[in-house]
């Protein structure tokens, strides 16, 4: 490579590029899974991280982006589970986690001694916003009312998210307390087995409030039978979701975005992340890809391995700052 007064000559840069490129492209066509390709879930069947994956999965499999995939569910721990599973595939280029907040926040409160930085990640996927609603006949009519119910008493208000403490319902909630001022450790918090056995006890008188993602509640929203007083998205929603107001309308400037994410084990060559590189950009550029983000209210938040990375690392800090102020990190 020459210099011309100490500057590269533009067509030499060019050539670089090109020869970069098309040495990607080589590396991506010289391997492929030759065994079939595991997709793993951290939850049970029947929630939005196994519908995620089994979305993934079958759009791997019809677009035949792979020869044999299956989806493999490994729930329990909040995630720990999972994380454990695929630790145990060393270098293995045919399992993909499919993984949500806790596999930064079980590394924070010490749930687990597993954190991202143990696994090669793949694509930052989707992200999508979390919705507080109450039942229909609750007196707390806006995001205002429970905000002003808290600050008098947190305890005032039972909540749940789902099936663990410090989730991303939870941390929603905290970063709710942080920016109102009331201190979010006192807040009375039930777990149930899923989002659905939330959703039921909400609708049956039986607690106050669920802080879930948009899907889940919308039907009991449409028919009448939930109010959604607030969302945790910059902006108004789309569609039918529009009509939910955001907490920076009402005075509380909070933004929080539940995310998807796929990574794999550490020890992978070069040429089996080129591979998954260019299968993961055809499947996020598909149109199945885009009409399921517009009807489940995701955004599209695609990250390659290397943003991916310096993503986990900023949310490591922002949910460790709300763990903290939620008392289950130090």
């Amino acid at each position: 490579m020459r210099l011309i007064n100490n500057r590269f000559v533009p067509g030499t840069i060019l050539l670089l590029g090109s020869v970069l490129m098309v040495s990607g492209a080589a590396l991506a066509q010289n391997w492929k899974p030759t065994r079939n390709v595991e997709i793993i879930i951290p939850t049970a069947t029947g929630g939005s991280a196994d519908r995620a994956g089994r979305f993934v999965q079958r759009l791997l499999q019809e677009k035949g982006l792979v020869e044999s995939s299956t989806v493999v569910n490994r729930p329990g721990g909040s995630g720990t589970v999972a994380m454990h599973y695929l630790m145990q595939q060393t270098k293995s280029p045919n399992h993909i986690l499919i993984h949500t907040e806790p596999l930064v926040s079980n590394l924070i409160t010490t749930r687990s001694n597993l954190g991202h930085a143990d696994f090669t990640p793949l694509a930052l996927l989707t992200t999508e916003y979390m919705v507080f609603s109450v039942n229909a006949n609750s007196p707390i009519k806006s995001g205002k009312d429970l905000v002003d119910m808290l600050r008098k008493d947190p305890a005032s208000v039972t909540m749940s998210g789902g099936s663990a403490v410090g989730n991303n319902s939870h941390m929603a909630m905290g970063l709710v307390g942080q920016a109102a001022k009331f201190d979010p450790r006192k807040l009375k918090i039930v777990t149930f087995n899923s989002g659905g056995e939330a959703t039921t006890a909400l609708l049956g008188g039986h607690i106050d409030l669920i802080v879930t993602t948009v899907i889940p509640v919308m039907p009991h929203i449409q028919s009448g039978r939930l109010r959604a007083i607030a969302v945790s998205a910059p902006k108004r929603l789309p569609g039918a979701a529009a009509g939910i107001p955001t907490w920076r309308e009402q005075g509380i400037d909070v933004v929080y975005e539940s995310w998807r994410v796929a990574m794999q084990p550490k020890g992978l060559s070069p040429e089996q992340l080129a591979y998954w590189d260019r299968v993961f950009q055809q499947l996020i550029a598909s149109e199945e890809w885009k009409k399921d983000l517009e009807a489940n209210y995701l955004q599209n938040a695609y990250l390659d391995r290397a943003g991916t990375q310096r993503y986990l690392d900023e949310q490591s800090k922002r949910l460790g700052s709300v763990l903290r102020s939620l008392g289950l990190a130090k």
